[in-house]
């Protein structure tokens, strides 16, 4: 499966060199712990739709593109602060994660703001979280719509009297 990027990107991608940056910025949100945690896999903090996604080092193996199974990424979070590994203890149902691939640039102020998002991966949830003294680690995964029944309701005597 192909993936439309920006003219700007394309030609960083081909150039021989470029001074193009790409960062992957990582939005965590769930409705039992606020604020959401946003953090930018770089050196510096990345400023994006008015807000300051912290730099913050993690690992992220992205999904492979397959038709045949479900995405699962998996993401590793250093455990430097206990924020955390305080807000996974908070929250009872697994938080949402959108992942955005970003081009970046620096403004005359010396802030690191979003030139375009190139990829995002929306409304994965958080699953098999482990943590220790050193990482957060949990797989990244999508709802398994193919697993739902079809059709939602069964035909009962209970829902449908008149069909028996």
């Amino acid at each position: 499966m192909s993936r439309d990027v920006s003219a700007a990107t394309k030609s960083a991608l081909f150039a021989t060199e470029t001074d193009a940056v790409f960062v992957i910025l990582l939005t965590i949100t769930h409705d039992e712990v606020a604020p959401d945690l946003y953090f930018a896999g770089n050196s510096q903090d990345v400023v994006h739709d008015s807000k300051t996604f912290v730099a913050y080092p993690f690992e992220l193996s992205l999904p492979p593109q397959t038709e045949d199974r479900p995405p699962v990424a998996t993401l590793r979070i250093d455990n430097v602060h206990r924020e955390i590994v305080n807000a996974i203890r908070k929250m009872a149902t697994a938080p949402k994660v959108q992942m955005d691939i970003v081009r970046v640039s620096e403004n005359s102020l010396g802030t690191i703001i979003v030139d375009e998002v190139e990829a995002s991966f929306v409304d994965f949830r958080l699953r098999n979280v482990s943590y220790n003294a050193l990482v957060v680690e949990g797989e990244l995964t999508l709802e398994h719509f193919v697993e739902e029944p079809y059709p939602a309701h069964v035909f009962s005597p209970l829902d449908f009297p008149g069909m028996f």
